[in-house]
Formats: C-alpha cells, structure tokens, sequence
C-alpha cells in the first residue's frame, strides 16, 4: 500500500508539472506573438544611416598627424527596400524615406600607432542626427609594405521620436600606398544595433497596424547584427593638404556610397 500511494503521489506531481510547463509555454508563445520585431526593410535602412566609419585607410596618423572633413552618404543600391514595402517607411518617419547622411570627421594621430575621432551627421534637411566616437590601432605597417589596423566605434542615433538607437562596431582593415599619393584599402566591419522603441508615438502605432492589422505591437527593445565589406581609395593632393576619399560599404541587402573632403597630413 505505501508503495501504491507514493507512486501515485510521483504522478500527480509530474502531472502538475507537466500543466505548468504547457502553460509557460502557451503563455511565452502569445508574448511572441504579441511582440513582432521591426521590419528587415526598416532595420536595413536603420543600420545604413548610423555606420559609422573613419573613411580613412588603416595606417597611422603619427603624433602630428591630423584628419577634418565633411561627407556624403548616399545609397546607391536599394532594392530590397524599394521592392519590399516602401511605405512602411514613411509610417515610422518621412526621412527614412529619402535618407542621406551629411557628417564633418575629426581625426586625430599619437606617438602610439592610435587613430582616434569623432564623427557628428545629419540627415538631410531633418532634425535626426549621428554621434559616433572611434579609435583604430594598426597592428602592423611598414616601409612599402601594407597596413593592417583593427577598429572599434560605439555611435547614437537621435531625432526619430520613434525610437532611440545605439551602435557598436569592430572591424579589420588593410591598406597599401600606391607613389605616395594614392592609398587604396578593404576591411571588414561587424555592427550590433540596438534600438529602444516609443510605443506611444503615433507613427510606430500606424507602423505596427499596417505591419500587423491592428494586432500586437512591437518588441519595446530589438537588436541585430550585419556585416559589412568595406572598400575605399585616399588620394592627396599636393597643395594645401587636401584630400578626397571615396569608400563603399557592400551590405548583403543594401550598398552605400561615403565621399569625403577634407584636410590632413
């Protein structure tokens, strides 16, 4: 009897058991319902406006070594945002649509082989605005020979009172001059974005009805990860310091073009 009892004992537990974890996971299921993440195309478009970038090739500066400039981003391929659904865009925010990043860079070299900057961008006639904040040590360079650098970054996006965004970066990137004056470069650059969502602005309330016919809302905080492969050219000119740079950044759904002028050494 004893025996009896205490089998049906261990039964009624694992029973109770085994109803808990049906519901824990009836109930984890509707909150993953209840809770979408952002749409790819809008994550893509987010990435592309806050990467952050030297637009530099991977040797050092050098203690008197210095960079200012102002560039341009501009898309150059927009496929999967363009033939996916463009207006989602608009619902969160009218310049997501039409975006185009202008940003003045700082740099700075050291007597260590440390670049160091500051990057500052707005959205073209838009009150959203890019911060970021970059440091770069080349492990190797030498006399005719290539660079080899490693960089990290850590940059905001603000304005959108949907949401607020952070980004941080690492990447590898090498370089080898070309007569002094031409100094063409390729690196890789892995990019965590993270974004805290506003669920009482207005616009992410149209976005999630569109996204989801009036059902559940969006996840209030999201992160990703994209890869980006990197390529660009630094040509000096003789006269007063100046530079041009041009770099592109190919992304498996959108590519990005970065033209710089500027002044250095």
């Amino acid at each position: 009897m004893l025996e009896l009892l205490k089998k049906r004992i261990k039964l009624s537990f694992l029973s109770k058991n085994v109803k808990c974890l049906v519901f824990i996971f009836f109930c984890y299921n509707d909150a993953s319902l209840a809770r979408q993440n952002l749409p790819e195309e809008i994550k893509d478009h987010l990435a592309a406006l806050s990467t952050a970038t030297f637009i530099e090739p991977a040797h050092s500066m050098g203690s008197l070594g210095f960079s200012i400039g102002l560039s341009r981003q501009q898309f150059i391929e927009k496929s999967k945002i363009q033939d996916r659904k463009p207006s989602l865009l608009s619902s969160l925010d009218p310049s997501l649509e039409t975006a185009s990043l202008q940003t003045v860079h700082v740099a700075k070299g050291f007597s260590y082989p440390i670049n160091m900057g500051l990057a500052v961008g707005q959205l073209r006639e838009r009150p959203v605005y890019s911060y970021t904040a970059q440091v770069q040590w080349t492990v190797f360079e030498g006399f005719r020979l290539p660079s080899i650098a490693l960089r990290a970054a850590a940059g905001q996006l603000r304005g959108i009172p949907s949401l607020r965004k952070e980004t941080l970066q690492l990447g590898a990137f090498a370089d080898y001059s070309v007569m002094r004056f031409l100094t063409p470069y390729i690196g890789y650059q892995q990019s965590l974005h993270y974004v805290s969502l506003n669920h009482q602005d207005e616009h992410l309330l149209r976005l999630a009805e569109s996204y989801k016919n009036g059902s559940g809302n969006f996840a209030p905080q999201q992160s990703w990860r994209n890869l980006d492969k990197i390529a660009g050219a630094k040509l000096r000119l003789p006269t007063y310091f100046l530079q041009l740079v041009g770099e592109v950044h190919v992304h498996d759904t959108y590519t990005t073009l970065w033209l710089k002028i500027g002044l250095g050494t």
